[in-house]
């Protein structure tokens, strides 16, 4: 059969399909291309009847290799004119990101030449406009769910030196108060929370400044006899009580191995949350 293809619609994407779609995010673009074309005889006279053709893409115009082929063994020609969906048969995986070429077979004779595959059909490339990286967008956290405090379901951002911000921590600090001993003291917290850790840090100056040493421990416990420190003795979701034992407030160690009492100073409370 001598036979000539002349192409009277470009290559485009099946735009009925887009049109059905919610939105790029619910479904993947479809890998089809709508072709059309019209078949004549070498006389010009358009064909009819039931032809075997077989669609191959090229990376080039001559030559080059085949990226991709499909076969219609019963293509329907009406007064010359045909419509095909590139894909439903083999599934095409291209990247669309360089030209193709696109080259067609009638039975046994080949078309000449390749026919160029135009922008339109690039719409295959918009399915990356979904992806990052190759990953999908929920893989990533938008800039509103990236937060500088703690808020349920949002990302806490670092810091300049990489490091977890102050604020994004559930921390009380109850500054440095007076303190004596055999005196029991009440701050208010409000973390939330009794899963804590409890830090209570001794000075001889208000400020901290001068001689700064832990005084207190993570935990419940009674002073030994009269040789105890400061203590926690209740803690709520809002409030901690801490205690001097009867004779010290603290105990503060020299390299030398020496220790010296202190009966009064300055407290201070740090409480991390760990929920």
């Amino acid at each position: 059969m001598n036979a000539m293809l002349k192409i009277i619609v470009s290559i485009f994407f099946l735009s009925s399909i887009f049109n059905l779609l919610p939105s790029a995010s619910e479904a993947s673009v479809p890998h089809l291309i709508n072709y059309q074309g019209r078949l004549t005889d070498t006389s010009g006279t358009p064909l009819n009847g039931s032809y075997a053709v077989t669609f191959r893409i090229y990376d080039a115009e001559t030559a080059g290799s085949m990226l991709w082929e499909e076969a219609h063994t019963g293509l329907v020609i009406q007064k010359g004119i045909f419509s095909v969906l590139l894909g439903s048969v083999t599934s095409m995986s291209l990247a669309f990101d360089k030209q193709y070429y696109l080259e067609i077979k009638v039975g046994t004779e080949v078309m000449s030449p390749r026919q160029r595959i135009t922008s339109a059909g690039y719409a295959v490339r918009a399915e990356e406009a979904e992806k990052l990286g190759g990953k999908p967008s929920t893989d990533y956290a938008l800039a509103s769910d990236i937060t500088s405090s703690p808020t349920a379901n949002k990302a806490v951002k670092l810091d300049s030196n990489a490091k977890l911000p102050l604020t994004a921590l559930k921390v009380y600090d109850s500054g440095w108060f007076g303190a004596s001993a055999g005196s029991s003291y009440a701050k208010t917290h409000n973390l939330g929370t009794t899963k804590v850790l409890i830090t209570v840090y001794f000075s001889t100056n208000s400020d901290g400044s001068s001689l700064c040493a832990l005084a207190g421990h993570n935990f419940y416990y009674e002073p030994y006899g009269n040789e105890g420190v400061t203590y926690v003795t209740s803690l709520t979701t809002t409030t901690i009580n801490v205690r001097g034992s009867p004779n010290y407030i603290a105990h503060v160690m020299n390299d030398a191995g020496i220790r010296t009492n202190y009966r009064s100073g300055y407290l201070r409370i740090i409480m991390l949350a760990l929920e």
